[in-house]
């Protein structure tokens, strides 16, 4: 299932994934998170001035809680490419209305190169994109983008 949200599944699929519910609360959860937070914290080589927050809500609130928090009084731009980033892009604009937005090909993968010159030029503080754009079922190469906003941060 690469594309969240609203699936069709068999049954057998339903029952497997609903068998045993699990509160937020639950001391497995709680073990489940710290687990994969130290995993996450080994994966990108974070130092402890970092922190990882697990949001427990869907994507628009993941999308308002680090907005709100990284776009106001900095330069943001945000490769707008369909309904997700069109909807990061409003978030933004609320604490933020000098935020750059640039329209991109919604059927297709943000383009490294394109973005690249874009970032260069524009030099933001913050570069807010989608890694996937689950209504389209498109991956973007986040892995990409993140070492070209690496690489213009240490210019």
């Amino acid at each position: 299932m690469l594309t969240p949200g609203t699936l069709q599944v068999s049954p057998r699929t339903w029952k497997a994934a609903y068998e045993r519910q699990l509160s937020h609360r639950d001391p497995e959860v709680a073990k489940a998170l710290a687990e994969t937070k130290g995993h996450l914290f080994e994966i990108l080589q974070l130092s402890d001035a970092y922190d990882i927050v697990f949001i427990n809500s869907g994507g628009r609130d993941g999308i308002e809680a680090v907005m709100s928090s990284l776009a106001p009084n900095r330069s943001v731009f945000i490769p707008m490419q369909a309904r997700w980033s069109n909807y990061m892009a409003g978030r933004v604009y609320k604490s933020n209305p000098d935020v750059v937005t640039k329209r991109y090909d919604g059927n297709a993968p943000l383009p490294v190169d394109e973005l690249t010159q874009e970032i260069a030029s524009q030099r933001p503080d913050v570069v807010g994109f989608v890694g996937h754009e689950t209504e389209r079922g498109i991956p973007n190469p986040v892995q990409d983008i993140i070492r070209v906003c690496k690489q213009q941060s240490s210019t």
